[in-house]
C-alpha cells in the first residue's frame, strides 16, 4: 500500500484501487487545439496532440516537432552553415543548435577559464 489512500481497499497484489474522481471541465493540450471532453477521470493522461508546436523558438527555422508537455522544446535540427569555433572555415550541414562546431584542426584558442593554450580539435 502506498499509504496515500489508506481508507480504500487494496487490489490483489497490494495496489490501491483507481481514483474515482473526475473533472467536468475540458482538458486541453499545450497549444489548446486538442481536448478531452468531460467527464475526465482522475489520472487520465493529457491528450496527445499532433499539431506543430506553437511555442516561441530561439530561431526562425521551420518547426519540426509536435505540441508537447515538456518544459523545453527539442533542439533545432535544421541544417545550417556555421564558422568553426576557431574561425578557420565554414562548416556545412551543422544542426542549428550546434553553435560552435569544430573543424578538426588544432586551434590554440584560449579557453574561457584563462588557462594555458590548449589545442582544441
Amino acid at each position: 500500500s502506498s499509504g496515500i489512500n489508506a481508507e480504500w481497499p487494496l487490489r490483489p497484489g497490494g495496489h490501491c484501487l483507481p481514483c474515482l474522481r473526475s473533472t467536468f471541465t475540458e482538458v486541453y493540450c499545450t497549444c489548446g487545439k486538442t481536448k478531452l471532453d468531460p467527464p475526465v477521470a482522475c489520472g487520465t493522461p493529457r491528450p496527445k496532440c499532433n499539431e506543430l508546436c506553437s511555442r516561441d523558438h530561439p530561431c526562425d527555422h521551420p518547426v519540426g516537432h509536435a505540441c508537447h508537455y515538456e518544459e523545453s522544446c527539442p533542439p533545432c535540427a535544421y541544417l545550417v552553415n556555421r564558422m568553426c569555433m576557431g574561425g578557420h572555415q565554414i562548416r556545412r550541414h551543422i544542426p542549428c543548435h550546434v553553435t560552435e562546431p569544430s573543424c578538426g584542426d588544432v586551434c590554440g584558442k584560449v579557453l574561457s577559464c584563462d588557462s594555458a593554450l590548449i589545442p582544441l580539435l
